[in-house]
């Protein structure tokens, strides 16, 4: 049986291993966000303007630290399950303490799936029938993720980027169902893109985004 106060030095080690996970993460987003204003200004700074909530960050170069960080979180709340706690279960209040600890380290394990939100002037998404229809009209809002995310646009690159905000491509009837467009995840975790490539994507659909609101000045 482990001592009280060994146990809260286990839950220290796990709420530390926790939080050097999270910091970790969070060291890797800012570097990926640095390198990706160092390289592509412009389109740096148009995501700035547009209010970007999230940029997809590559995929955490970490090797093992990753997973030892993981294995030691849990390691470290092995004294709280070694011993027959289950008999006052109601009246040990280190069970709390355990509970505090399982909720920073899912958080610290499991961050939010990042997507990128822009809202370009002339852009919308539109729901209808409890499934997404994206069309190209005069309104004001839409995620790039879910397009960025079509398998379509990775493959054939150049061509799907000129249908990117193509009328054509916005009106053949392309739905995806409400629940899957809300969970998107970033291209990285699906595809393993990194910040380069999709910095290269997007600045080819912003370059044909500026060309079609070019023309339809002129016309």
């Amino acid at each position: 049986m482990f001592m009280p106060d060994m146990e809260m030095i286990y839950l220290g080690v796990a709420i530390a291993a926790a939080a050097a996970y999270w910091w970790v993460v969070k060291k890797e987003s800012k570097r990926n966000t640095r390198r990706l204003s160092e390289r592509y200004p412009d389109l740096h700074q148009f995501l700035n303007d547009s209010r970007a909530k999230r940029i997809p960050t590559v995929t955490l170069k970490m090797g093992r630290a990753r997973y030892l960080l993981i294995l030691l979180m849990g390691a470290a709340l092995i004294p709280y399950f070694w011993e027959d706690w289950y008999m006052d279960v109601f009246d040990r209040v280190e069970l709390v303490f355990v509970g505090i600890a399982a909720v920073i380290i899912l958080f610290a394990v499991f961050p939010k799936a990042g997507y990128l939100e822009i809202t370009p002037k002339g852009l919308t998404v539109k729901s209808m029938y409890r499934k997404m229809r994206y069309a190209w009209s005069d309104f004001t809002h839409f995620q790039v993720g879910h397009y960025l995310g079509d398998k379509k646009i990775l493959h054939q690159d150049d061509e799907v980027i000129q249908m990117f905000l193509s009328e054509q491509y916005f009106n053949q009837g392309r739905t995806l169902p409400s629940k899957k467009s809300k969970e998107f995840k970033p291209l990285v975790d699906h595809y393993g893109i990194d910040n380069e490539t999709l910095a290269r994507i997007l600045n080819k659909a912003l370059a044909v985004f500026n060309g079609q609101q070019t023309r339809a000045g002129l016309n």
